[in-house]
């Protein structure tokens, strides 16, 4: 009798530990899907905060003009947009560092570490573009170069086609999808 209760003890056990190891990667797989999700939410949030940034529509009140000029109007406009970006590049931050508990550093990088760079570019862009309006003589700057700003700024993306910008941003938003759902798949 004594060895049939030691034998159940163990036999315990055993079913205890492989139910608390299934109960524990279970838990893993739900935090994965949560993180996932907030991840791909978080990055779509930012591709709208882009097209608004690059919204070509700018509209102002006249009282707004009148107390300052249309250029300061406009500065104040693009200020607002591009802050709402920074503040979903912001929110995704902490994502990103948790992401990198669960899959590699490098491999979280090299999937979000572009978005910093829309940022940047977007940022560099709007400080030209207002650089070009209040130029004594816009034409003094290269054509290419205005060219090239005009073309970051608006979003002149069609129905049927994404302009240049437009199109980076989109691909950039695809190898997180495709990160996202290969890792969703696994879980």
């Amino acid at each position: 009798m004594d060895y049939f209760n030691g034998f159940i003890s163990i036999l315990t056990l055993i079913v205890a530990y492989n139910a608390l190891k299934v109960w524990k990667n279970q838990l893993r797989g739900t935090d994965k899907y949560n993180l996932l999700k907030k991840l791909l939410k978080s990055t779509y949030k930012f591709e709208e905060e882009v097209k608004s940034v690059r919204n070509p529509m700018v509209s102002y009140n006249q009282s707004d003009v009148d107390k300052s000029s249309k250029v300061d109007v406009e500065k104040d406009i693009y200020n607002k947009r591009f802050n709402g970006l920074v503040k979903e590049y912001l929110e995704l931050k902490p994502l990103l560092m948790e992401s990198k508990l669960h899959w590699s550093r490098n491999k979280i990088d090299n999937l979000f570490n572009p978005l910093q760079s829309i940022v940047g570019e977007l940022r560099g862009t709007i400080w030209m573009f207002f650089h070009i309006k209040e130029s004594d003589n816009p034409q003094n700057i290269e054509k290419s170069v205005r060219d090239e700003n005009h073309n970051i700024i608006y979003d002149v993306s069609s129905k049927d086609e994404l302009d240049d910008f437009s199109q980076k941003v989109n691909d950039i938003v695809k190898n997180i999808e495709k990160f996202i759902d290969t890792e969703m798949k696994k879980i």
